[in-house]
Parts: C-alpha cells; structure tokens; sequence
C-alpha cells in the first residue's frame, strides 16, 4: 500500500490506525539497519539534536517495495550539528571520506546554497556504506527540505513520524522541477535519469499531462493536491505525515516549523497563467520560503 494509502486507511478505526504505523516503522527500521544504524538509538539521537533525514532514504520507505538508497542523508540545524556528528562517531564506523572530490560551487547541494551550511560526506570502512551529514544555515533543517530541486525529494523521516510535501504525486512516482530552468542543468539531468533508472519521472512543469492526471480533480488552493499558492507547515498544506509510535501524534505537530513556501502563484489552476517559482538563492529564501518563530 502507498504512503498516501497508508494514511487514509489509519482513519478508519484503532486497529488500522496501529497496523499502518507498524507497517511504516518496520520500513524505516528497514532503511536505517541497512545502513548499520538501530532504531531506537537513532531515533533518540535525532530528537535530541534535531536531526532529521530526507533524500532518498526518506523517500523509500513511502513505498512498499522498490529500489535501495545508495547512501543515507541526515540534514541538522547548526546548533545541534557537532553533537549529532559526535554522536554518529561513537555510536558507528563512519568516518568522514578524506577520498571524496570537493563538492564544485554550483552544486545544488554545495556549502552556502539553498540554506546548506556544511555538507560532511562519511563513509563506513567495512561495508563501503555512505552516509551524508548536512548542516543547514537555519535551526530548522525542514525549511532546507522545501529548496530541493523536485517536489519528489521534498519528505522527512523525523523521530516522531514520516512526513510527504506532495504526496499525491510522489506516491505516483512523479516529481515536477522548482524551477523549468532546472531542466538544462547538467548535475538535474543526471539526477533526473537518476530518478528514471528507479522508477519516477521527473518533469519541468505543472502543465505536463502526467502531473494533470495525477493530481485530479481537486478544489484549487485548498489541501496538498494543488500546487497553487502559499502552504504553511502548521496547516492542511503542510506535510501528510504518519506517526511511527503511539502517542507520538502530538509530537510530530509540535516539531513543525512555521514554515511557508509557495510552489506556485495564487491563480486557480484552470488559467493559462504559467508562474512557476524562479530558481535563485535570492528567492528561494526571500519571498518563497519564510520561516516565523
């Protein structure tokens, strides 16, 4: 069953609410023991210092079956990085890779891009696994989350539960660019084929008929289906999460960021008015994502 399936079926009774959060605790178990990592350790040390993990670890476990990440990406705020990557240190054998080229400047996920503070590429000496520690400008790693180049890499695992920006296309396999530049970048390419080899299919814009099709028939600027207008983190145009533990409801609320973002203006989705976000630094962290106290 699908991310999204997943959580409409939690709502129909007790019984189906604590079958579909052991069924997506069971994935991130999953996930994580692939990469050496025990839950309940893992899960307290992300709480603890305000870890979360996206990419594509975080976009596996929203299905049932598929491919296998080939690394796994913790993103943390600057104040609880040093003691999240202490932790990694004693709890693992991951240790940075002293043989990993430097990132080139206009990588998308490079030093100083996109609210990305400090990127440390560790490797695990036995097993060859890869792990990547990425520590974000702002206290909050989610709003780094909502910069990322497709709607499709835009979900966390966080230590209450797993959260999905759009997921009425993710849980399709689709992912539309930020930005229709976007297309022409040489590194997007490679991760759009990327993307392609596993399954999904990447696109520049919202008109494509793929992403008409998947989102339906829905009612403009309200809930996550429409991509039209501002969305709120604290709200129903926040993430669609699921819970991994009972009793965990309230908590994954409270560790929601006020976090805004637009992915598109406010027209109603019928009009021909195309006014897909431009992909700058400058408007990424200016008028398209705000983050309040």
């Amino acid at each position: 069953m699908s991310f999204e399936g997943l959580v409409a079926f939690s709502a129909t009774d007790n019984e189906s609410r604590r079958n579909c959060k052991r069924t997506m605790r069971v994935r991130v178990e999953k996930v994580l023991s692939a990469f050496g990592l025990e839950y309940n350790k893992t899960m307290k040390a992300m709480k603890e210092h305000g870890a979360i993990i996206s990419g594509s670890s975080a976009l596996r476990v929203l299905f049932a079956e598929g491919f296998e990440p080939g690394d796994i990406d913790f993103y943390v705020g600057r104040e609880g990085s040093a003691g999240f990557q202490a932790w990694i240190e004693s709890e693992s054998m991951y240790r940075e890779d002293v043989g990993k080229p430097p990132t080139e400047p206009d990588d998308w996920y490079s030093a100083g891009r996109h609210g990305i503070r400090e990127v440390k590429w560790l490797k695990e000496s036995e097993t060859g696994k890869k792990m990547n520690v990425v520590t974000t400008q702002d206290v909050c790693p989610i709003s780094v989350i909502l910069q990322f180049y497709t709607t499709l890499s835009m979900n966390i695992i966080s230590w209450a539960g797993v959260g999905c920006a759009y997921p009425s296309l993710t849980t399709k396999r689709i992912g539309v660019l930020v930005g229709r530049e976007l297309a022409e970048n040489r590194r997007v390419q490679r991760r759009i084929q990327k993307a392609a080899e596993r399954g999904f299919l990447i696109v520049s814009t919202w008109k494509d008929d793929a992403v008409t099709e998947a989102l339906g028939p829905h009612q403009c600027l309200k809930g996550r289906t429409c991509p039209r207008g501002a969305r709120n983190m604290r709200t129903n145009r926040g993430l669609l999460c699921m819970v991994l533990d009972e009793g965990k409801e309230g908590e994954m609320q409270k560790m929601m960021p006020n976090v805004s973002w637009m992915m598109m203006g406010g027209e109603d989705c019928g009009d021909e008015h195309d006014s897909i976000r431009v992909s700058t630094r400058r408007h990424r962290l200016g008028a398209f994502v705000s983050i309040k106290a």
